[in-house]
């Protein structure tokens, strides 16, 4: 197995493929005193406790956050750096025909390229000062509007100066998809509002 070096800017998931079909992500979850679009950021520091108890336990990886569908892989390693929360996590396989093939092979291709993390937080004002993770998610759209994933092809690892030449790109996609999300998302909750009225 060959990873690439990962040298991208910002929260990020590089993408490997195992000969079991499996694939393996690594990147930053969390990126320090980066203000997302919920206007918060984690504070360094804020996630030390809580990785041990998380990794001796399920670690489930989700797509976007999402329980229901069982998890779409582990999460393996979680390690605070400089930069953010470091990690290294399995996507199992899906055979043709699964309910989950479409996000394994939108993972795989790059398409869902973000990461995030769900728990329960302790905020002082706008920062993120403690957590307890219950997961790791792989999103379409994450909140942190630096996140995108770096896939690598099945035959090797593409260029990655390639993929840094269309950061700036990816930011402004993900902030029109993000305004795009929350507009519809107020637009269902005025209409789900007028039903209940009637």
């Amino acid at each position: 197995m060959t990873t690439a070096p990962f040298t991208l800017e910002g929260k990020a998931l590089d993408t490997t493929e195992l000969r079991s079909g499996d694939l393996l992500v690594e990147g930053l979850a969390v990126v320090w005193d980066s203000i997302d679009y919920e206007n918060e950021a984690f504070v360094r520091g804020s996630l030390r406790e809580t990785i041990p108890t998380f990794l001796s336990g399920q670690a489930p990886l989700l797509w976007n956050h999402r329980a229901d569908l069982g998890g779409i892989g582990r999460v393996l390693e979680l390690e605070e750096n400089a930069e953010g929360l470091r990690i290294k996590a399995r996507v199992d396989a899906q055979p043709i025909g699964s309910a989950l093939r479409h996000i394994y092979d939108a993972i795989k291709r790059g398409s869902h390229r973000g990461a995030s993390i769900g728990g329960f937080f302790r905020r002082l004002g706008q920062k993120i000062v403690s957590a307890r993770l219950s997961e790791v998610s792989i999103t379409a759209m994450a909140m942190d509007p630096r996140t995108y994933v770096a896939a690598t092809e099945v035959k090797g690892v593409r260029d990655l100066r390639a993929h840094s030449r269309t950061t700036k790109l990816r930011r402004a996609e993900a902030a029109v998809e993000m305004l795009s999300l929350k507009l519809a998302a107020a637009e269902f909750a005025a209409a789900v509002a007028e039903a209940r009225r009637a």
